[in-house]
């Protein structure tokens, strides 16, 4: 039987279908000089360091859409296949910062810590935030789910901008292409979903988050590192764009200090696909790619 290298963070119940196909062998940090593939998550580590100590891989199966955490340069040079589950959180992910948009723009948060502290609002105005109709959602990275994200705004009679390094030619109907600066100016809500990569890491900038509007609010379900959260607090603090929510955050779990002090943001703990639903589905799908 091939020798399949087994995440940590993966229950025995997960793999019971591959019982008797494999010789399961988990990722303790140990050299495993004759394991052929592996099947890792998203917290794993597979740098150049770690895929070295396996020189007998040649196929990795990630579960989940990124792939940040493997090194493809050293992969491409040893002719290891990687193989991802990229479709399946789309929809769940979309549905995260959606919510994430209405909690920011409707002030959801601040309301509920207003009645939870035996407040209540004589003028709702001042609590209320504002609506999402009309207003331009600028979609930086359409992809599977910058363009469920499209679909799900359109709901609510939305403008719908996108920036990808290529325009798309099947989301006339439903988006419409802009340069990255023409977007950062034109947003009222910025979502940030690309992939990470060298070329994306801190895409959102202090440079970038200047060219947004200053009552504008920005979300990022891609992937920490993507925003420099450094800058993005300034911003914050300083009142130069409206609001942040953020599923992922650079360094996580670790957040960079002072961030989570804000009253003008909000962050989840990277959930965006993280449904049973969708982490038993990412499985499957992964297990069928072994």
């Amino acid at each position: 039987m091939e020798k399949l290298l087994i995440s940590a963070l993966l229950p025995d119940a997960m793999l019971s279908p591959l019982k008797g196909k494999f010789e399961f062998i988990k990722d303790d940090e140990t050299v495993h000089e004759t394991v052929e593939i592996a099947l890792v998550t998203a917290m794993d580590d597979f740098s150049k360091a770690r895929l070295s100590q396996l020189p007998a891989l040649r196929k990795i199966v990630s579960i989940g859409a990124g792939l940040n955490h493997i090194d493809l340069d050293y992969c491409r040079a040893k002719n290891i296949r990687v193989l991802n589950t990229p479709h399946t959180p789309a929809r769940a992910t979309a549905e995260l910062a959606i919510g994430l948009m209405i909690s920011l723009m409707r002030s959801i948060l601040q309301g509920d810590q207003y009645v939870r502290n035996g407040k209540w609002i004589k003028n709702p105005s001042d609590i209320s935030g504002t609506e999402l109709f009309e207003k331009t959602l600028g979609i930086l990275g359409m992809g599977n789910v910058g363009y469920e994200i499209a679909r799900r705004a359109r709901a609510f009679d939305m403008h719908i901008l996108y920036h990808n390094r290529n325009p798309r030619q099947d989301v006339d109907d439903l988006a419409t292409y802009r340069s990255f600066d023409e977007l950062l100016t034109e947003s009222d809500v910025l979502i940030v979903q690309l992939p990470y990569a060298k070329e994306t890491h801190h895409i959102i900038d202090q440079t970038a988050l200047r060219k947004m509007k200053p009552d504008a609010y920005l979300i990022n379900t891609g992937r920490g590192g993507l925003v420099d959260d450094e800058a993005l607090t300034a911003a914050l603090r300083e009142e130069r764009i409206k609001g942040a929510a953020l599923d992922v955050v650079e360094n996580e779990p670790n957040l960079f200090a002072d961030l989570a002090t804000l009253p003008n943001v909000i962050i989840t703990p990277h959930i965006g696909g993280a449904t049973p639903g969708v982490r038993m589905a990412m499985v499957r799908e992964a297990l069928a790619l072994l």
